[in-house]
């Protein structure tokens, strides 16, 4: 609900030896209040309808072997009630192109003192 905090994670597994761009997307409704171990953060501007303007990036470039797997979390706040999307991206290049991996955490932001779910808002009854 807007004012409280969770928990995000996000964990990265590589198949191959590689050096891995690492980021993760806040639309405007949520915020960093500790960004990832590891991971630069800055608000960006976004022209995607759901960020309204704007979203916070935290980004990391690591190299990785072949099975290593790399954990980032951080804490999030939210400040607008709504439906949202959370989003993490691995990208790595390669000889033959770019590796890339990523999802998409749905989620409503509940007012305050209400209680956020995961998911987005059923439609409403026509």
């Amino acid at each position: 609900a807007v004012g409280q905090t969770a928990k995000l994670t996000v964990v990265v597994n590589a198949s191959d030896t590689l050096t891995a761009d690492v980021s993760v997307e806040l639309p405007a409704g949520l915020v960093w209040v500790q960004a990832p171990s590891g991971m630069a953060s800055a608000a960006t501007a976004s022209k995607r309808p759901e960020d309204k303007g704007t979203s916070a990036k935290a980004s990391a470039k690591r190299a990785m072997a072949a099975g290593q797997r790399a954990t980032y979390t951080g804490i999030v706040k939210a400040i607008a009630p709504g439906a949202t999307q959370i989003r993490a991206r691995a990208t790595a290049a390669y000889a033959g192109g770019v590796q890339a991996g990523s999802d998409d955490v749905m989620l409503t932001v509940a007012p305050a003192g209400g209680a956020s779910k995961a998911g987005m808002p059923a439609a409403p009854a026509a």
